[in-house]
């Protein structure tokens, strides 16, 4: 529990407030323009949260909507509720950096002492805009698995929490830390109360990652019985939206709503050429892997964190809603979720064998402290990985200003 409190503590960043000023505010105005947009899902998620407060019936994944209706009074005021979500999705973009930053540092194994560190925030900022390269002109996201989206408020408000359950769950299975019990029981909760889908993913990998680490079937079952109270939430939440006998699976999902299998039905439907959009979706790790595969396959943490994506990538592949929701691709998010992951465990193992390799020439130590050092002294191929990196990062703000400057339109 105090591990997850100390990554949103100013204790470990002497400059936490003051980039809290400055960040905060930036994506705040960000999203004031694109919470009023009526065709984006911030505007679809306050409509809902009045068609909670007139039927009485809410969402089981409720806790993005409770916030809103917290700290909005409860209003009905779609303005204001407009306000309050740039708000709050500004802040959950703010805590993604403060976590992915710290996972990152921990990753290096230092906070402090180090000029290295430079280096390491820089990345931890820029992967907030690592974005998946277009099909076309016109289709920068449909059909592709970006690691980044700037359009759903539920998942941005998952994403600091999602990355939380990953780092402790991984030092559940690898480190056998048992400090982390509390943490992964809270965390489940907290992922599937705002969104389930990653939640989906990470439980049967890590059962699969823990049968292969754990010692015994004891420690296996004990382990495995952390994910439980997440599991039965799940069932709870399935029940409440798609059993035919319970009232609530009508209002909220509609009679014809349900899940079903269906290989590549709603991929297809937005991408003519789906290996071509994996590739797209995954440049960067491509390019990592290819020059670098031996040392990629050293990190448990690749191997984990793959599976992940893997995973995710499958229940997209295999998993559609029908009726009237079919084609919402609502089983792409942990698909999207895990992939950040896997970009920031590829950059990171990219950054700490950069740092291995050129951080000490002879006898004199040669410190890294700012991008074009970093740049200026890498080899040709490790300037190719970092130019895919930022390429796909240019990319990603050159998206999120598109949005803003097409009113919102996210193809």
């Amino acid at each position: 529990m105090n591990g997850i409190l100390s990554v949103f503590s100013a204790k470990h960043d002497s400059g936490f407030v003051k980039k809290a000023l400055l960040f905060i505010p930036v994506f705040f105005l960000i999203f004031l323009v694109l919470t009023p947009i009526n065709h984006l899902d911030f505007y679809t998620h306050n409509k809902q949260l009045l068609e909670f407060y007139k039927t009485g019936y809410w969402r089981p994944n409720f806790l993005y909507y409770l916030i809103l209706a917290i700290l909005s009074g409860f209003s009905n005021n779609m303005q204001l509720l407009s306000v309050v979500a740039a708000f709050v999705l500004a802040s959950s973009m703010f805590f993604k950096w403060k976590v992915t930053e710290q996972l990152s540092l921990g990753f290096h194994g230092y906070l402090r002492g180090s000029e290295n560190v430079k280096v390491i925030r820089l990345f931890s900022f820029l992967m907030l805009f690592v974005f998946s390269l277009p099909a076309s002109y016109n289709n920068w996201y449909f059909g592709q698995v970006s690691p980044n989206q700037w359009h759903n408020s539920t998942t941005i408000l998952l994403m600091p929490f999602a990355l939380l359950l990953y780092q402790k769950s991984y030092q559940l299975i690898v480190d056998n830390d048992k400090s982390v019990n509390t943490s992964i029981i809270l965390l489940s909760i907290i992922n599937v109360l705002i969104k389930p889908s990653f939640f989906f993913c990470i439980v049967p990998v890590s059962i699969l990652f823990g049968f292969l680490y754990w010692n015994g079937w004891s420690a296996f079952f004990r382990k495995s019985m952390l994910f439980l109270p997440g599991v039965i939430l799940v069932i709870i939440q399935y029940l409440v939206l798609f059993a035919r006998n319970w009232e609530s699976a009508g209002t909220l999902s509609g009679d014809d709503g349900g899940v079903a299998i269906n290989f590549l039905h709603v991929w297809s439907h937005y991408s003519d050429h789906i290996i071509w959009s994996i590739f797209l979706s995954l440049d960067f790790p491509i390019f990592f892997i290819l020059f670098n595969k031996k040392t990629a396959f050293k990190y448990k943490h690749f191997f984990y964190s793959a599976s992940l994506l893997v995973f995710g990538l499958l229940m997209f592949a295999f998993l559609t809603e029908t009726g009237s929701r079919q084609f919402h691709c609502n089983f792409i998010w942990q698909a999207i979720v895990a992939n950040y992951i896997f970009y920031w465990v590829c950059l990171n193992i990219f950054l700490k064998t950069c740092f291995e390799k050129y951080s000490y020439k002879g006898e004199k130590a040669r410190l890294i402290n700012s991008f074009f050092k970093f740049y200026i002294i890498c080899n040709w191929k490790d300037k190719l990985v970092l130019t895919m990196f930022l390429l796909q990062c240019l990319g990603g703000f050159y998206y999120l200003f598109r949005i803003l400057l097409r009113n919102g339109s996210y193809a």
